[in-house]
């Protein structure tokens, strides 16, 4: 029983992990924010991508948006 609590809270605390800048990020779902999370990693490199590496990846209007977010 020990085992289940204990890989419960871990993936209920990692989860909540990943609501970080990207979710904050204005039409920025749950969805995209997991899709570049699983692919780059981590905000640091999302953050470091050019707008056509983004683009790629979430699409034009998605990347504008984080772009946009990271780099005012």
């Amino acid at each position: 029983m020990h085992h289940f609590g204990i890989t419960f809270h871990r993936n209920k605390r990692s989860k909540g992990t990943f609501k970080n800048e990207l979710e904050a990020i204005p039409g920025i779902g749950e969805a995209t924010a997991s899709q570049l999370l699983k692919r780059f990693r981590s905000v640091k490199q999302i953050r470091q991508l050019t707008e056509r590496e983004l683009t790629a990846e979430v699409g034009i209007s998605k990347a504008a948006k984080i772009w946009q977010y990271f780099h005012p």
